[in-house]
């Protein structure tokens, strides 16, 4: 069911399908969800939303002795806030 926009309907996956088959939390969600808006209308405010949730994202999540980003990973777990 579609309520609004048909933002999504014409892709080959809709975000929300491949949010939820990867696990991804709200932050990464709407990344995902931004990313590919801009990607299809080419809008830079859309890109400017993705890059805030970004922001926030990289805020919430810890550094630690598990930060795997130097070996081309990320942590699939939700950032816990601290």
């Amino acid at each position: 069911m579609q309520i609004g926009g048909k933002y999504y309907k014409q892709l080959p996956i809709e975000p929300w399908d491949y949010i939820a088959a990867n696990g991804l939390g709200f932050f990464e969600g709407n990344i995902i969800k931004f990313v590919t808006r801009a990607a299809r209308d080419g809008r830079r405010e859309d890109l400017i939303k993705a890059q805030h949730y970004l922001a926030k994202l990289i805020e919430l999540t810890p550094v630690g002795d598990n930060d795997q980003s130097r070996e081309g990973t990320s942590p699939r777990a939700e950032p816990q806030l601290t």
